[in-house]
């Protein structure tokens, strides 16, 4: 009585939080799928189950996750892979913990990837390193000094128009007081 609640309990867990849980097998075939991943996938239980996840990764990420789970094979058994992903509606980015599960001599029989949507994130990421490229060329092109410094004096960034005057590098400046 007591071990079908804690069943129960730990299925209600799994089966409302927003993260998405998977188990795959040592080649990548899907043993489990949580609901919160087959609705990001539009995919139901039993099209993925049995199935590789590795279709479903964007081309371009493919090489890249197959390298970072490599880790999975070696102490601590831990990966975390970035990678975009078909959802339903479209590519997103999804972040994964991955770790893997062993048996009683050490040898991976599994992998529980634990799984988010990071897309808004990276997107962001990408809007922040425009608009610092955007400025920096609206820096570098002009003919004033323009420097900026931290409270203790450190050089955090200067122009084109500074490394002439300081006949250094940013590199060589970043970091430095007078």
């Amino acid at each position: 009585e007591q071990l079908k609640k804690q069943e129960e309990e730990y299925r209600l867990l799994v089966e409302n939080q927003t993260d998405m849980v998977v188990k795959v097998d040592v080649d990548g075939k899907f043993e489990y799928v949580s609901p919160s991943y087959c609705k990001k996938f539009g995919l139901s239980e039993e099209s993925l189950l049995g199935n590789s996840f590795m279709p479903l990764v964007h081309e371009d990420d493919r090489e890249a996750t197959a390298r970072e789970m490599e880790k999975l094979f070696e102490p601590p058994h831990v990966a975390y892979v970035e990678q975009r992903a078909m959802c339903d509606g479209g590519w997103r980015w999804l972040a994964w913990v991955d770790t893997a599960v062993l048996d009683d001599n050490g040898k991976v029989i599994s992998i529980i990837g634990n799984g988010r949507d990071i897309t808004e994130l990276k997107l962001a990421q990408e809007a922040e390193l425009e608009n610092h490229t955007r400025l920096m060329g609206i820096l570098n092109n002009s003919p004033s000094i323009i420097y900026l410094k931290d409270l203790h004096g450190k050089y955090l960034l200067i122009n084109k128009t500074c490394e002439k005057l300081f006949k250094a590098t940013t590199e060589e400046v970043i970091g430095k007081t007078d």
